[in-house]
């Protein structure tokens, strides 16, 4: 910061104003609090400046005496005059008459401790300071620990109950109203903070305008400076802010931008200098992997996930997935920055969420905390990957000791069998392991074991399994195969047609489909002629010869469990029927179905509110209990339990009246088409709630439709361009070719010039040009962001905004035309991601040369 010659001349005078005198705190304070911030310089003058005050007669004092007395030049007296006026310690005013130029200092008082340290900026400011052990003992001696009121009830007398008044003549002169004394604080500028623009996001998410008081207004602008947040961002932290009441506390709103700023800017806390001492510190010395080391542990997350992506705007996906490692696996940040950077290096920049995930638990269950763990751990998995995919499976079974066979089987290795399965590929690692097992811990023939790898193989199409090839191998082993020709034999006997056990012999009657037809048959047609599987058939079979149930009894037991399971039969479900069944002595088809059609039959739902003594004068429909009202709106049907619960959950848990929950079903049940989303339900609830909804007509009133939106801006002045001589919502209706534009897209478009000050030209512009950019749609949040970027490039003509469309229309064509240069994989490695060379240690080893050497050392001989 350049500062002026013309701001100050030693022969400027001064007046030095005080309040009382200060005491021995709060010249601890100044020393202790805002010495640290302000420097020794500034605290000098503030003293030197009260000591004069003090002393000081109605002749003012000339600032040449101020350089003689603190020894310090005329520039350095005015760097720390503004550094006690932006701390709050001094107030200046000025006047000229002619060439001469007066000021008054107004000293004033420190703040007490508990209000410095409550204020984000100047306890910030200490703590960067003196550090956090210094910090923690200036706490522990200034703020006073008071006794818990929580027991207490405060019975302290006002001013009326003690005095009354009395009439007298006072002179007007001393009863005058006296101005009241300025707050104690230091000068903040809320006004350079663009609340019109937070709240309008906030009204999207439903945050209440009296959550914003004045005191958490002025947080928020204090926040958003010192950790320099725009307003959309501090939207989000509001959000974070925000407790189950809708309550926004000064601690949480410190916590939650705090989080922010560690998430999306930096992990480093900002620190605050004056403008006129900003130095930029370069680290120097440093190699290339060490200062590609400090990006990581410095950088936000989202700053690294833009670097990867060669400075293009990462995807939503990519930073949900991003601030999920940090919010939701607490992972520190540099620590997400080595695991996206490794991600990304060995999946050809690519980001799976499953991949990222389980590599963020692995690392959570180690705790790994800082960027040089993560660097080691990820260096140490990708030296194992690559050792793995380096290793090649050696066949067990290398040779055989059957002559070579014409059949196909005996003479051929396992692996060289399944190589041919394959069409010459490497078969799994797993099959192989499975056949070789067979050979080398089971004792089977390498030609029976090679049969039974290839009927596994066709019955399972390619999708062999363990369990299948295991049950196999046993069920060939107790029938004694041992030649090529049993196993083939017992491999077509297994694909031969099942053959039923319960034949026609076991049907008494004929008088029904279900009794007529035997189970094989009758699961065979309601599988449309497809054959059954084998154990099917012998689960139903079983029913009738083991259990002793009547043939049409089982198919319809049958054909319920194959519609309700799709095709399947599950033994467990299919048993359990059956036993209650047995239990119940069903012995007829009609008593069959009449079990099912009891089974299907839903449990009708008791109401548990039975009673409703609310009045409703003219309103008496909804004067009746939440269970009736819902059965009226389903035209005298069951609802379901869950609605009906849902309903009553409004009355017993929520504690709105039985006529208001009433009106919240029905306005939810036409606006749904007949549904009843909780989460939906119980927000409106909760909405009624704080708005103190109790009767009828309140409720009423809260679901009639909300009046459409009306232009703010009618009138446009007169102008030769097609821009400026219209209004917002003409532009739009005319980019719609003459209907009728949307409600919410004349009311970003009006904002732009309400809101952000952007003249009605520009404005319709911009419009215009998202309009045509996004096919018809003008999104809030993209609107906005031009908007800002224009409004900081001072485009604030129509000129200006049609060279900066065109500019930017012909970018985007040059980019189509050079086409999207391709970004996979990194040309280079970063040298912290390659295995380091380890000495490799021989195999050959001189012992007696060693046990010389060792004893040697030790001082010893042979």
């Amino acid at each position: 910061m350049s500062l002026l010659p013309q701001e100050l001349h030693q022969n400027d005078v001064f007046f030095v104003e005080l309040p009382q005198q200060l005491s021995v705190t709060e010249r601890q304070l100044l020393t202790l609090f805002y010495q640290p911030i302000v420097g020794g310089k500034a605290l000098s003058l503030y003293f030197t400046l009260w000591a004069e005050g003090e002393f000081q007669a109605q002749t003012p004092t000339m600032h040449y005496f101020l350089m003689q007395t603190l020894d310090m030049g005329l520039q350095e007296i005015l760097k720390a005059r503004l550094a006690l006026e932006a701390i709050g310690l001094v107030r200046t005013w000025r006047t000229s008459s002619g060439e001469e130029r007066s000021f008054i200092y107004e000293l004033a008082r420190p703040l007490e401790a508990g209000v410095f340290f409550a204020d984000p900026l100047l306890s910030m400011m200490l703590y960067s300071k003196i550090g956090e052990r210094n910090y923690r003992n200036l706490r522990a001696r200034f703020m006073e620990q008071h006794k818990s009121r929580d027991q207490f009830t405060e019975v302290t007398r006002t001013f009326t109950d003690v005095f009354t008044p009395v009439n007298s003549t006072v002179p007007t002169d001393l009863v005058m109203p006296v101005a009241m004394a300025e707050s104690k604080t230091y000068p903040f500028m809320q006004q350079n903070f663009d609340f019109a623009l937070l709240q309008s996001g906030l009204q999207e998410h439903l945050v209440p305008a009296a959550a914003l008081t004045t005191e958490v207004r002025e947080m928020i602008a204090k926040l958003a400076f010192l950790y320099q947040l725009s307003p959309l961002d501090m939207q989000k932290v509001v959000i974070m802010a925000l407790d189950d009441d809708l309550v926004i506390s000064d601690k949480q709103l410190r916590k939650a931008a705090a989080d922010y700023y560690k998430l999306t800017v930096s992990t480093v806390m900002p620190q605050i200098t004056p403008v006129f001492d900003k130095t930029v510190v370069e680290p120097t010395g440093q190699s290339k992997q060490q200062k590609h080391l400090h990006y990581l542990a410095t950088a936000s997350p989202l700053e690294n996930l833009r670097r990867l992506h060669k400075g293009a705007t990462p995807s939503d996906s990519a930073v949900q997935l991003v601030e999920s490692l940090y919010m939701r696996y607490g992972l520190p940040t540099g620590v997400v920055n080595v695991l996206v950077e490794y991600v990304m290096l060995i999946t050809d920049m690519k980001l799976p969420k499953k991949f990222v995930e389980s590599i963020a638990d692995h690392w959570r269950r180690k705790d790994i905390q800082t960027v040089e763990q993560a660097m080691q751990l990820a260096r140490s998995e990708q030296h194992k990957y690559s050792n793995y995919k380096k290793q090649i499976k050696e066949p067990t079974v290398k040779e055989v000791t059957q002559p070579a066979s014409t059949n196909g089987y005996d003479g051929i290795t396992p692996y060289a069998f399944l190589k041919r399965l394959n069409n010459g590929q490497e078969p799994f690692d797993f099959v192989l392991a499975m056949a070789e097992g067979l050979v080398t811990k089971h004792g089977m023939p390498v030609g029976v074991v090679n049969v039974l790898m290839e009927y596994a193989m066709h019955e399972t199409d390619g999708k062999v399994s363990q369990k299948f090839v295991e049950t196999i191998a046993s069920n060939w082993q107790q029938l004694g195969i041992a030649t090529v020709e049993q196993a083939l034999e017992a491999t077509t006997a297994q694909q031969e047609a099942y053959r039923p056990r319960v034949t026609r012999e076991h049907i008494i009657s004929t008088a029904t489909t279900y009794e007529a037809m035997i189970p094989y048959t009758f699961m065979k047609a309601c599988l449309n002629n497809q054959e059954p599987f084998p154990s099917m058939v012998a689960l139903a079979e079983n029913l009738v010869l083991t259990y002793g149930m009547p043939v049409g009894v089982v198919n319809v037991l049958i054909e319920y469990i194959l519609q309700k399971e799709n095709g399947k039969l599950p033994k467990r479900l299919v048993e359990t029927i059956a036993s209650e069944w047995r239990q119940q002595q069903v012995n007829t088809v009609d008593e069959a179905k009449a079990m099912l059609t009891q089974h299907k039959a839903p449990k009708k739902y008791r109401p548990r509110i039975l009673v409703c003594e609310e009045q409703a004068a003219g309103y008496e429909r909804y004067a009746i209990t939440p269970y009736v009202f819902l059965c009226e709106l389903h035209n005298g049907q069951e609802p379901l339990a869950k609605d009906s619960k849902l309903c009553e959950d409004l009355v017993l848990q929520h504690k709105l009246p039985i006529v208001v929950t009433n009106v919240l079903v029905e306005y939810v049940f036409k606006r749904k088409e007949g549904l009843l989303p909780r989460a939906y339900v119980e927000a409106i609830a909760n909405r009624w709630k704080l708005n103190g909804v109790t009767t009828v007509e309140q409720a009423l009133a809260q679901t009639e439709p909300k009046p459409s939106y009306s232009p703010t801006i009618t009138t446009a002045p007169q102008a030769e361009n097609a821009y400026d001589s219209v209004t917002p919502y003409q532009m739009l209706k005319r980019l719609a070719n003459d209907q009728e534009p949307f409600a919410n897209d004349v009311k970003v478009a009006e904002e732009l010039v309400t809101l952000y000050g952007l003249p009605m030209g520009v404005a319709n512009v911009l419009v215009e040009y998202v309009f045509t950019l996004q096919e018809g749609q003008l999104p809030k949040n993209y609107v906005n962001t031009i908007a800002s970027k224009w409004r900081a490039k001072s485009i604030m003509t129509v000129e200006a905004a049609l060279a900066h469309v065109a500019e930017q229309q012909k970018a985007y064509e040059e980019r189509q035309h050079n086409g999207r240069r391709v970004t996979g994989k990194v040309e280079q490695v970063p040298e912290w991601l390659k295995p380091t060379q380890t000495q490799v240690a021989s195999s050959t080893v001189d012992f007696d040369k060693e046990r010389a050497s060792i004893l040697a050392s030790i001082g010893r001989k042979e």
